[in-house]
């Protein structure tokens, strides 16, 4: 079983239930957007890109005002083998600060990927959490002949959980 397949798997299994159980759904998609999404992505480019931000407006606001202008690198890398101001001179300085802002564009892409599906991943077990409450609480409703089937329906989706929930933590 695979995060992404059951993912798929419950919600083609979700287009089929009730409207009752639509309104946790859509919460849980609306969750998903805003802080899975949209709140991370947020996060991590104004937490990676306050670096290079920050070398760019120093370095101007140096050349721009000050009598002897410094540069301001995004990471401070010492050259090996060579003066510690070596490393503010032409090429080496400009040079490092495109491979800077590189390894930062990998920085935002790693993150909000990777750590972005763990969060819909986490969000979506959530979910199932609540639905299969939901469906628990439907089962003791209904009349007494089908009512062990229903609550053996619902610790079968709780045992999917539990498998997700491991997958996720792996």
């Amino acid at each position: 079983m695979g995060i992404i397949t059951e993912i798929d798997r419950d919600y083609k299994l979700y287009n089929k239930l009730p409207a009752r159980y639509q309104n946790i759904i859509d919460e849980s998609i609306k969750n998903n957007l805003i802080y899975s999404e949209r709140g991370w992505i947020a996060t991590v480019l104004s937490v990676v890109l306050m670096f290079p931000i920050m070398a760019t407006v120093l370095t101007v606001y140096s050349h721009l005002f000050q009598s002897e202008p410094q540069r301001v690198m995004v990471h401070d890398v010492r050259t090996p083998y060579g003066d510690d101001n070596d490393r503010f001179n032409s090429p080496y300085y400009e040079l490092m600060f495109i491979y800077m802002l590189y390894c930062c564009l990998l920085y935002i892409m790693n993150f909000i990927g990777y750590d972005g599906f763990f969060g819909l991943s986490v969000n979506h077990a959530c979910l199932k959490m609540k639905i299969y409450c939901k469906m628990f609480e439907d089962a003791l409703r209904g009349d007494e002949c089908g009512l062990h089937r229903r609550i053996v329906e619902v610790i079968k989706e709780q045992n999917r959980l539990f498998k997700l929930v491991i997958i996720i933590e792996v």
